[in-house]
């Protein structure tokens, strides 16, 4: 008896590359500043988006989406604070 291996391939979804430079911005950093943060290299965040070249991976936009919650929550934090001092 033969055993057959059916792979279903997960439909990926990836950011466009305009999606990416928004969220980006929204997060106040550049790909440089992107690829400190995640320890990616800079020619592979460069890269992403170009025709022809890899895509925006998709852990991408919940990573930036997160970051710039955090940013917000952080600057809510601050201003709690200095008006505890207060």
């Amino acid at each position: 008896m033969q055993f057959f291996m059916i792979k279903y391939a997960k439909k990926r979804i990836y950011m466009q590359l305009s999606e990416f430079k928004e969220l980006l911005k929204k997060a106040n950093m550049n790909k440089k500043d992107f690829s400190q943060l995640t320890k990616v290299s800079y020619g592979t965040v460069n890269s992403w988006g170009v025709e022809g070249r890899a895509e925006v991976p998709e852990w991408v936009r919940p990573f930036l989406n997160n970051y710039i919650e955090v940013k917000k929550l952080e600057k809510i934090k601050s201003i709690l604070l200095e008006n505890e001092d207060q």
